[in-house]
């Protein structure tokens, strides 16, 4: 599972975003943490990448540019290192207020 922090984001400043990278109950031993990369696109299909990080213990802080004012659909893609966690893509809409 991934969560998305903050909530919102501004478009009068830049911004940091927490993403946490987790197992889902039930699919592998929960106290594994996932090592990786997280790239984080402004567009669902976007092939520019607006912020990236490397996950330490299954958590990445990301410092974000402004966005304009509307709604959003981000793209978070994961790229595991650990044979446990699985790469993926994944599409967060968020609304970007003033």
């Amino acid at each position: 599972s991934v969560v998305f922090n903050p909530t919102s984001l501004s478009a009068k400043k830049t911004s940091k975003v927490t993403i946490t990278v987790s197992p889902t109950a039930g699919d592998i031993d929960s106290s594994i943490k996932p090592t990786g990369t997280v790239k984080f696109y402004d567009g669902a299909t976007s092939t520019t990448v607006v912020a990236s990080g490397t996950l330490s213990n299954g958590v990445v802080t990301l410092s974000l540019p402004k966005f304009k004012k509307a709604s959003h659909t981000f793209r978070v893609e994961f790229t595991g290192t650990t044979s446990s966690f699985d790469s993926f893509k994944l599409n967060v809409t968020k609304s970007v207020g003033s």
